[in-house]
């Protein structure tokens, strides 16, 4: 799971706190973000019945008004047929950052679940300090694409790569 360590979303409305002051969250902030991919591969029983896809992994952010943020992560694999899921879910505050006009998520609790064929159970374990603030946080930028329509852009700080979330609502 750390390996969604940092992650980073603009604001386009000028914040004229301080780095690391609360400030009310802007409402173009507000709403359901998701990112989501999967595999066009799928898998299926010996009978033919349809198991589902080889993968499945997506991330999406719950911003309030209240400036209260939730993240959610699924991660999906099947293999031959075992269907292996993690669901991750943390809850945290945002922070505003005036020096580079972003807000920051930071996580203050939060857990996750396994399931797998081998295990039928759910095993619920909250997450340890590693994945929560101040070891894990998440910088916030909102950006516009070539169309003018705003996304939630993610930069993971200790790796390459961004991640673009679109708005369902």
């Amino acid at each position: 799971m750390t390996a969604l360590s940092w992650i980073t979303i603009s604001a386009q409305s000028k914040q004229t706190n301080s780095p690391g002051s609360t400030a009310k969250v802007p409402k173009e902030f507000f709403g359901h973000w998701q990112k989501g991919t999967f595999s066009l591969t799928s898998f299926e029983e010996q009978d033919g019945k349809y198991v589902g896809p080889a993968n499945e992994t997506s991330i999406s952010y719950v911003i309030e008004e209240n400036g209260i943020a939730k993240e959610y992560f699924i991660s999906n694999t099947n293999s031959y047929n075992c269907r292996m899921q993690v669901l991750g879910y943390r809850e945290g505050k945002l922070i505003a950052n005036s020096s580079d006009n972003s807000f920051e998520f930071q996580p203050a609790s939060g857990y996750y679940y396994t399931i797998s064929c081998m295990n039928k159970t759910k095993t619920k374990k909250p997450y340890g300090s590693k994945d929560l603030y101040p070891d894990y946080g998440v910088k916030l930028y909102l950006e516009k694409d070539g169309s003018g329509t705003p996304q939630l852009v993610t930069k993971n700080q200790k790796a390459s790569g961004e991640l673009r979330l679109q708005k369902l609502k």
